[in-house]
This record gives structure tokens, C-alpha cells and sequence, in this order.
């Protein structure tokens, strides 16, 4: 998604990178999240600059047609997140101002909205419904000059706090702050960030929490991003595997971080690139209540009109930081009646079918060139194919019985 001051640009991206449809819907600023419940494309996002006076979210169907667009005013500035509740059927907000979450069904109407505000300025960021349908959110407690101290806040469906904490270190001035959350294969939780040591230097961090109480499991720091930036982000952290996790972010310093972005496989051990700094953390309770806050709730009249853009592939300069720092991942997937496996270092790739049937492999770079493709024709038992993959980090697509599954690989 794309924004201006005036409208937002969303456009819909086929596997390969190429365009579907392109639309832009005015009178709206800032789209910060989507979510896809397989039939609507849900956006949040606010009017006029990041102040904004009120959050809005929009539905359109998988074609680009609005379904609503709605404001909500009274209440946060700006959206910063949004997560779909499976077990409900409702969206949940997340706002800028006072920790700020709404929920609303799937027509946009209200079903609650609290604030949890504290005594000092709240940067939430990031909001996921976990595997129980409670909702958890994260971000930081403090001024943009920091320093500042990680919040997690849990609440139950109704809104109401199953527990709060709040998490800081002793490391350099104590300014941690987190960006992202998500849920790890055992149900706990998974937090990005960064930890700031000084002016010129900081580490990107992933933050593991058990959902039952909000204690801390582990705390794992990149300590071999580039020195001299302020603001190494940990933006992103995802489970790719039981006990194997890619975060993502970008180097930097200051509120601009742009010089550059980073993708680093972990295992839950600590390889030579990763310090262990749990001991580090504290952890405290919050005492936030929360506070039931009436939303003026209005349609905006608006159109989503199609545009065209020219897709091009822009140079991108890679850089292996640290080569002895990535932890080899074994590959080893099993898709209900077939079990696909890749070796350590890339090399063969194992396929075992529990009955006939023909299976489907594909492999792909990031930048989505094919360099492996193969049709098994009603395959039974077991096969060994010879494939030599270079280090790196690859999407892998098995099709079968009309089905595809798509996972992340990474070799070494």
C-alpha cells in the first residue's frame, strides 16, 4: 500500500511479484494495516497527516470494490494496526493515542472502544489475536527521543486485561522499544524490537513471552549489526519453523532508519551472532484501567478508482554480514499424506508419498525466479533428488490433490 495526503493506493500483487489491480480511494492517509479473511481486503487507516483526527477503516472485496468506508472519531489519532478475530468474526483497531482499541463486527459497527491510558505518551504498534481469541498488543512507553520501556498489554474478547507488563534493561541508557508481535508454533508470543546502547549504536532483538503470564522466556540480540547507527530495528519476527525464526528489519539512525534493511534465520539456540540478554530484562506489572470511550461513528462517501503502475525491478545490493553467524536449517515439512525434506547444506531434496498421487515442486529466490521446478508423476514410496542449492534463503511450493502449500527455506 501506498499514501499521500489527499488518498491511499492499494494494489493487489500476484505470486510472482506482478500486478493484479491497482485502486486508489481518497480522503484517507496512512493505510497502516490488512488483513484477509479470504473474501474482503480490510484496511485501517486515518484522515489527513499522522495527527489525524480520526481512524478510519475501509472493507473492499478481492476485486478492489469498496464494500464500506467508515470513520471513527473521537478517539485515537491514527490507526496502527489491525488483527481479524476468527473466533468472533471481528476486526480489532489498534490506535496511536492512549493505547486505544476498538472492536467491530464485520459491518464497521462498534462493538466496544477503551483506551488504557498511563501517565506518560503511549507508542502502541502492533495487535494479533492469539490462538486462545484473546487479543495482545506491544510498542513502547516513552517520548520519540526515548528513553523509553516495552509495553505488552493482554486483553480478553470483552476488552478487559488478563494481565499488562512492561519490560525494560540495564543496557546502555535503557531505551527498548518493540515494533511487532506474533505468535510462535507453542502459542507464546514472539516480539521485535531494538535495544538502543547509545547515541551511535544499537542491536535489533527478538523477545519471546510465555502467554500464560508475560514472563520473559528468552531475549536474543543481533550483536553483529553494523556499528554506527542508533536505530538497528527489529520490525518484523515470524516462526518459520518449531524453533526457527526469521526477523526482519532496517539499519539506521534516528526516526529514518534507511540505510538499508537486514533478514536473519535464528534457531531458539544461541549461534555466534546471537547474545543471549534475558538476564538483562526486568520485567514489572502495568496498572493501566481501562476506560470505555463513545466513537462518533460516520460513512465517508468514496470511490475506489483504478490507476496503473509500471512494475520495475529495482538493483538491490546484498550483503552477507557475519557469514558464520546463520544457523543451517533442516527443511522438513510434512503436507498431510506427503513428507518433503531438504538436506543442511541444500544439496538433495527427499520426497516421501504415503500413497499415489503426483506432487508438484517448485523453488524459488525471494526476487521470485524459478530455479527449481519438477512434476512427480503418481509418486509412491520415496525419492531422492539431486538439486545443489546455493546458500541462501528460497520459497518452496508443493501442489497436490489441488492443493499448495508455501514455506520459507533456508540454506546454508
Amino acid at each position: 500500500m501506498l499514501s499521500n495526503n489527499s488518498y491511499g493506493q492499494v494494489v493487489k500483487f500476484k505470486f510472482n511479484g506482478q500486478i493484479d489491480w491497482s485502486v486508489y480511494i481518497n480522503n484517507i492517509n496512512l493505510l497502516t494495516g490488512v488483513d484477509f479473511d479470504g473474501n474482503y481486503i480490510i484496511i485501517t487507516g486515518m484522515q489527513g497527516n499522522r495527527n489525524g483526527n480520526a481512524q478510519r477503516l475501509i472493507k473492499i472485496n478481492v476485486n478492489g470494490n469498496i464494500i464500506f468506508h467508515k470513520s471513527y472519531s473521537n478517539g485515537a489519532r491514527s490507526s496502527m494496526d489491525l488483527a481479524y478475530d476468527r473466533f468472533t468474526k471481528s476486526y480489532v483497531l489498534l490506535g496511536r493515542q492512549n493505547n486505544h482499541v476498538i472492536k467491530l463486527d464485520t459491518l464497521g459497527n462498534v462493538i466496544w472502544s477503551y483506551t488504557y491510558p498511563s501517565n506518560v505518551k503511549e507508542q502502541p504498534q502492533s495487535i494479533i489475536v492469539d490462538g486462545d481469541g484473546n487479543y495482545v498488543f506491544v510498542g513502547h512507553l516513552g517520548d520519540d527521543a526515548g528513553p523509553a520501556d516495552i509495553q505488552l498489554v493482554k486483553l480478553n474478547p470483552n476488552g478487559t486485561i488478563i494481565y499488562q507488563k512492561r519490560y525494560t534493561s540495564n543496557l546502555g541508557n535503557s531505551d527498548e522499544r518493540a515494533y511487532n508481535i506474533s505468535l510462535d508454533f507453542d502459542g507464546n508470543y514472539l516480539i521485535a524490537g531494538f535495544v538502543r546502547l547509545s547515541i551511535n549504536s544499537s542491536m535489533p532483538f527478538a523477545m519471546k513471552v510465555n502467554k500464560n503470564n508475560g514472563d520473559l522466556i528468552w531475549v536474543r540480540a543481533w550483536i553483529l549489526a553494523p556499528s554506527g547507527y542508533s536505530s538497528n530495528k527489529g520490525m518484523g519476527i515470524l516462526s518459520v519453523n518449531p524453533n526457527v525464526y526469521l526477523l526482519s528489519g532496517y539499519i539506521g539512525s534516528g526516526a529514518d532508519a534507511s540505510s538499508g534493511m537486514f533478514f536473519l534465520f535464528f534457531r531458539d539456540t544461541v549461534p555466534n551472532c546471537i547474545k543471549d540478554i534475558t538476564n538483562n530484562f526486568i520485567t514489572y506489572n502495568l496498572n493501566y484501567t481501562p476506560q470505555s470511550l463513545n466513537l462518533s461513528v460516520s460513512n465517508i462517501p468514496s470511490n475506489a478508482l483504478n490507476f496503473s503502475l509500471n512494475p520495475y525491478s529495482p538493483s538491490l545490493i546484498e550483503n552477507n554480514v557475519g557469514g558464520s553467524c546463520a544457523t543451517p536449517v533442516d527443511i522438513q515439512e510434512h503436507f498431510e499424506d506427503c513428507y518433503i525434506s531438504i538436506t543442511k547444506d541444500g544439496l538433495f531434496l527427499n520426497i516421501i508419498s504415503k500413497e499415489k498421487q503426483d506432487i508438484r515442486i517448485s523453488i524459488f529466490k525471494l526476487n521470485g525466479s524459478i530455479i527449481y521446478k519438477k512434476n512427480f508423476k503418481q509418486l509412491l514410496g520415496s525419492v531422492n533428488e539431486k538439486i545443489k542449492l546455493k546458500d541462501g534463503v528460497y520459497i518452496l511450493k508443493v501442489s497436490y490433490k489441488n492443493k499448495e502449500k508455501i514455506k520459507i527455506i533456508f540454506v546454508q
